[in-house]
């Protein structure tokens, strides 16, 4: 019995968890052909569009905005993720803001790095939410 509780003991200490930084750099967005670097403003978690492959970009400008006043304004530097806090209890950056430009829509945003590095960004609507995945880019 006693080997049995030692082995768990080591297994579950060897085990790692994602930290709070791991999900920081530039990913792949799941659409658009989009690049977004998260990054870290003091306690928050904020990304923002820094490029993008060309052979799948939509727009360069925000034309699915709903505000007509902000349908010229560039893509390229948009903060698109904003006030996310970590929780250690969920390891995942949630409470915040994602903006999606292909739909011009704001939802509530869960980030959490998942299995194989892949990013889970999950988006709230109300009661429905959508999970798409994000692919790190090296430099």
């Amino acid at each position: 019995m006693k080997k049995v509780v030692l082995i768990l003991g080591l297994l579950i200490s060897s085990m790692t968890f994602a930290g709070p930084n791991d999900v920081l750099g530039v990913w792949k967005t799941n659409e658009g052909g989009g690049h977004v670097e998260l990054y870290r403003v003091g306690d928050e978690l904020q990304g923002k569009i820094v490029g993008g492959d060309p052979d799948e970009a939509k727009a360069t400008t925000d034309v699915n905005n709903p505000d007509p006043a902000l349908r010229e304004r560039e893509l390229l530097g948009l903060v698109i993720i904003k006030d996310m806090s970590y929780d250690a209890k969920k390891d995942a950056w949630v409470d915040g803001e994602l903006y999606r430009t292909t739909k011009g829509k704001t939802y509530k945003a869960k980030i959490r790095l998942g299995e194989g590095g892949i990013l889970k960004v999950t988006g709230y609507l109300g009661f429905f939410k959508k999970t798409v995945d994000w692919h790190r880019l090296e430099k």
